[in-house]
Formats: structure tokens, C-alpha cells, sequence
């Protein structure tokens, strides 16, 4: 083994409990940051917010850390969902997205209407925050973000079901 190769595992046995903690209770920080943007939002137009109906996840190799509400449009089943993105390698910066669910928890299509702007993306049916920000701006970006997707539920045309 090579002399760096020897002090990185010596510096990560040494630490890696401390390294561990941090990790944990910054995505606590990020799961209370995200679930408190949620409840705090009072606008979600026509979609009747479920009670208690706030989910928190860690995508896959943890570089996703998301939060969804769940509720209805004319008995019909949508959540919209909030999220930093870490794996973007095209950005190589945290990225603040959004994306709308059916009840199925497929992505509704946004089409065409937000595609490529000077600071936001429409990629897999996620609207997404592109330019640089500070942790501070993240509620105002996620709740930017959910105007953008309520207004486009609040157009959308639902057959109500039975």
C-alpha cells in the first residue's frame, strides 16, 4: 500500500465515528429542513393536503434527500415533492428540485412549459434550482418551486373520480 493510501485509512479509522455523527445530523438538519418547508406552505392551490401526511427519504447511495406531501384533486391521488440533489455531476453543486406524483407515485409530465431557463431545469419530469444559493435561500427556492408546480396542477384538467 502506498504512504497516502496508508494515512487516508489511518485518518478514517481514527475518525470515522466523528465522521459518521456528522454525516446523521446533517441529514436530520436537511429531513427537518425540507418536512418544516412543507408544513409551514400554506398555498398548494386546488390540492387538498392529506393530515399528517409528510414522508422524508434517502435515495440510493444517500446523494438524494427528498420530502413529499401527499393529497387530492377531485378524489384524485398527487403528491408534490421537494429535494436537494448531490449527484448531479453536470452541475458538481447541490441541487434544489421539485417534481409532482400521481397516485401511482409516477412523475407527472411537466412537457415543454419549463424547459431550460437561466436558473432552472426540467429534467425527468423535475424542476429544478440551477443557479448558485446559499443555505438560507432554500426555503425560498423550494416554495418558488412549488408555485411553479401548483400553479401547473392548479391548470391541469382532472376528471373527477368516482
Amino acid at each position: 500500500m502506498s504512504n497516502e493510501l496508508n494515512n487516508f485509512l489511518n485518518t478514517g479509522f481514527n475518525r470515522y465515528k466523528e465522521a459518521h455523527d456528522v454525516y446523521w445530523h446533517f441529514r436530520n438538519e436537511i429531513k427537518v429542513l425540507l418536512t418544516t418547508t412543507m408544513t409551514d406552505r400554506e398555498n398548494f392551490g386546488r390540492l387538498d393536503i392529506k393530515a399528517d401526511s409528510i414522508f422524508f427519504k434517502h435515495w440510493g447511495n444517500g446523494l438524494y434527500l427528498t420530502s413529499r406531501i401527499d393529497g387530492k384533486i377531485e378524489g384524485n391521488s398527487f403528491s408534490i415533492g421537494i429535494g436537494i440533489d448531490w449527484g448531479y455531476e453536470f452541475y458538481k453543486k447541490p441541487i434544489p428540485f421539485a417534481w409532482i406524483e400521481d397516485e401511482n407515485r409516477k412523475y407527472i409530465k411537466l412537457h415543454d412549459i419549463y424547459s431550460w431557463t437561466n436558473d432552472r431545469y426540467n429534467k425527468n419530469q423535475q424542476l429544478g434550482y440551477t443557479n448558485s444559493f446559499s443555505v438560507e435561500e432554500l426555503d425560498m427556492i423550494f416554495n418558488n418551486l412549488m408555485d411553479e408546480l401548483v400553479a401547473y396542477l392548479d391548470e391541469l384538467v382532472i376528471m373527477p373520480k368516482d
